[in-house]
């Protein structure tokens, strides 16, 4: 009975572990979402800027509009900076 038990705990233990290599995935397609669409500073400016002239406080970080930038993409698609990778490695 305890070795069953023990190969069960062992099943169960690999079946999370599967589940934790998943989830750290699409961490690092959102990371490099975010340093890719760092490209974008300049719009970043633009609007904190415009916000300024009006005395209003852009509403988020550089890294937070990247970030939200990242997110709507990989919304749509959820590789989409994998793609994008691999189109620009194809030219």
């Amino acid at each position: 009975m305890l070795i069953f038990i023990i190969k069960l705990k062992k099943l169960k233990m690999k079946k999370f572990s599967h589940k934790i290599n998943e989830s750290t995935n699409k961490p690092t397609e959102l990371e490099n979402g975010i340093k890719i669409e760092s490209e974008h500073l300049d719009v970043y400016e633009y609007i904190d800027n415009y916000l300024q002239s009006y005395n209003v406080s852009m509403p988020c970080t550089k890294e937070e509009f990247y970030e939200r930038i990242a997110k709507a993409h990989l919304k749509e698609i959820p590789d989409y900076y994998t793609r994008l990778k691999k189109m620009e490695d194809d030219k």
